[in-house]
């Protein structure tokens, strides 16, 4: 069956946890595939009530760009925005977060693959979010920058 450029997945989850706590998260996504580019967006909310600690939330936005080049690799741009939550939990609304992170990999053949992506992450009012490969320790506001790279072999 042929497939048509446009491909979109949605998904929800809830989580009973103990003391009446309850975790839920709902994703919406596409790409669009414009034959030279393929571009992408997608918007994650998970929302915590907790009886002791009160109601947390995090919204994800993201957009992201893939360009193939030649046959052997492609470039990756993302932008990502988090927001919201319970003040003084570093998720309230004034405590967001902001990334841009660009990538190329080359794929040495159709199952292996090199990869490298550079990151950083701007936090503001009390977020203290950190990128993997970054700096441990951050201070609310503080920007995280990481660089990563490796071997993807799929099995």
């Amino acid at each position: 069956m042929p497939r048509g450029p446009l491909d979109v997945s949605a998904i929800y989850a809830e989580t009973k946890v103990v003391h009446d706590d309850n975790f839920k998260q709902w994703l919406v996504g596409g790409t669009y595939d414009l034959k030279v580019a393929k571009i992408g967006a997608q918007i994650i909310q998970g929302r915590y009530s907790s009886a002791t600690g009160g109601p947390r939330k995090q919204t994800v936005y993201q957009i992201g760009m893939t360009c193939p080049r030649a046959s052997r690799g492609a470039r990756r741009l993302h932008l990502r925005r988090h927001v919201g939550g319970a003040p003084g939990s570093g998720f309230s609304d004034a405590d967001d977060a902001r990334q841009v992170a660009v990538g190329y990999q080359y794929n040495l053949s159709k199952r292996t693959a090199l990869y490298m992506t550079a990151a950083a992450l701007r936090n503001c009012g009390a977020s203290m979010l950190v990128i993997v490969s970054g700096d441990p320790g951050m201070r609310p506001g503080d920007t995280s920058k990481g660089i990563n790279g490796g071997l993807r072999v799929p099995f």
